[in-house]
């Protein structure tokens, strides 16, 4: 009976170590760009928290979706670029970290890290709040964005 109640108290804690960022934000503004309409859900899928970010370019009215997974593990996209024959590989990365989502992003083309990006995503009151810092093409990334 303990180990049972020991596994809940250990699978209750995991499932909850993450922040809630769920949420509709009318607009996200950082110095890279805003974005509109910008969703963030929230689902526990096998033990862990994934998170799914959707949202829409005011510049080019682009919509993007992208899917988190917040259990450390390093998830990998490859490829062949079909105008350059060059091989692509994308290593990405989500865990929570105190009350926020940490993710850490590296692309590579032909084996040479062309972006190594770390993010961190929190959420005070309605506010979501992305601290983004790293290199892309060997140039420096510190970027905040807020929405709201």
């Amino acid at each position: 009976m303990r180990l049972i109640a020991s596994a809940l108290f250990l699978f209750s804690w995991t499932v909850s170590a993450c922040p809630n960022l769920s949420g509709t934000y009318a607009l996200c503004q950082s110095s890279e760009g805003r974005t509109r309409d910008y969703v963030v859900t929230q689902k526990i899928i096998n033990r862990a928290t994934v998170y799914t970010m959707t949202g829409t370019s005011l510049e080019n009215e682009d919509r993007t979706t992208e899917t988190i997974r917040a259990d450390g593990k390093v998830v990998v996209e490859s490829g062949v670029d079909p105008e350059t024959g060059m091989k692509w590989r994308q290593e990405k990365t989500g865990w929570c970290e105190g009350n926020s989502l940490r993710i850490r992003l590296r692309s590579l083309f032909d084996n040479e890290v062309i972006a190594s990006i770390d993010s961190t995503v929190s959420r005070t009151g309605a506010r979501l709040v992305t601290v983004t810092t790293g290199t892309v093409l060997d140039e420096p990334v510190n970027t905040e964005s807020v929405c709201e």
